[in-house]
């Protein structure tokens, strides 16, 4: 038996029947096809798991979609910033 669980949706795969169970919040299914199984589990629990990231990666000063920071931010571009705290924020982050 072959299991994993991320945060509260856990996989169990019987590789001698080629089967697999999701278990989640909103319930379980069965899969006859343990790959399916698996394909499902990972969009479950992986999700959530990349707005996260992405949304601390933009946090703190880089492009969430890509992973780099801007850097050539200009000061009459933070300037721009409405939020005197992000632009503060931003001044730091990038040693202006």
């Amino acid at each position: 038996m072959i299991r994993y669980k991320i945060r509260d949706v856990a996989y169990e795969c019987d590789e001698t029947q080629g089967t697999a169970t999701v278990k989640a919040p909103s319930g379980d299914i069965a899969f006859s096809n343990a790959i399916e199984g698996w394909n499902y589990f990972t969009g479950l629990a992986f999700f959530p798991l990349e707005l996260d990231l992405r949304n601390k990666l933009q946090e703190n000063g880089f492009n969430r979609w890509t992973g780099t920071r801007k850097v050539d931010y200009t000061e009459s571009e933070l300037k721009m910033i409405d939020n005197a705290d992000e632009a503060a924020r931003k001044r730091e982050l990038y040693k202006f």
